[in-house]
């Protein structure tokens, strides 16, 4: 088969980072680390039956404020006010042990890579490729970035890379961006969304816990698929990275399923 110019994972929950949890008594923004973090764990539930990432009663429709709380507190979540509005700001070396102690407290050691534009030797169109490879290993991961460009030094944004565009030369990556919807577009040719860092879960020394059912974690799924010759094709349409529009896709080539009667699926293009 040829390979795919652009991939699409579904299956990440799209949480919103803004939500309001109760932390000491006082009502906090969940904030956008904790967020990604959870969007990740909850993956890895769906998707590979880690199952105490993610407990049963913390999987409703709502963010849960327990997980979501035990993540800010892992990773130093401190809450910024900017322009008026509050913020959950994480220093990007404790979001880094934050994620490795969640994991690892409840599956044994466990490996978190990453790799940044800032790292020696490693540029941005090298944080691109290897965002590409991990997706195409199925494997949704973390991107810090400049969000709207304006932060310069300071990466201000977590996200969850859920595929990337690169056919006719682009290189975009899609992301979850914790605002409540799925698909938003990335585009790593720009310099502004530099210092940009990527964070990966490489190994887990335990083995899941639980099948991996795809069973709903969080928001309800709500992609709009279009039928072709009695198949569901995926008709993305992500937001644009530098407005409010939409960015006009033509529905998907090919939808895997990768847990049978789930959305946990790869959505592939080969332009």
């Amino acid at each position: 088969m040829a390979t795919a110019s652009r991939i699409i994972l579904t299956g990440v929950p799209a949480y919103r980072q803004d939500t309001v949890v109760k932390e000491n008594g006082k009502s906090v923004i969940a904030g956008c680390g904790p967020t990604a973090a959870l969007m990740l764990l909850a993956w890895y539930d769906r998707r590979r039956g880690y199952k105490r990432l993610v407990s049963a009663s913390q999987e409703s429709s709502a963010l849960p404020d327990d997980l979501i709380i035990e993540l800010r507190q892992l990773m130093h979540t401190v809450n910024d006010l900017k322009n008026g509005q509050e913020w959950g700001l994480t220093v990007p070396a404790f979001f880094h042990s934050g994620l490795d102690k969640y994991i690892s407290d409840r599956y044994g050691k466990t490996k978190i890579e990453t790799c940044g534009s800032s790292d020696l030797g490693v540029s941005l169109d090298d944080v691109f490729e290897k965002s590409v490879s991990l997706i195409r290993k199925d494997k949704p991961h973390v991107l810090l970035l400049d969000w709207q460009g304006k932060q310069g030094i300071f990466p201000n944004h977590y996200v969850v890379v859920v595929g990337f565009r690169k056919d006719n030369g682009y290189k975009k990556l899609i992301v979850n961006p914790g605002w409540g919807y799925n698909f938003h577009v990335v585009d790593m040719e720009d310099d502004s969304v530099k210092p940009v860092r990527l964070y990966w879960v490489d190994s887990i020394e335990k083995d899941p816990d639980g099948p991996a059912d795809g069973h709903t974690i969080g928001p309800k799924d709500s992609y709009t698929w279009v039928k072709k010759d009695g198949k569901d094709l995926l008709d993305p349409d992500p937001y644009s990275a530098s407005s409010n529009n939409k960015v006009d896709w033509r529905a998907a080539d090919l939808c895997e399923e990768l847990i049978t009667g789930t959305m946990i699926r790869r959505n592939s293009w080969f332009d």
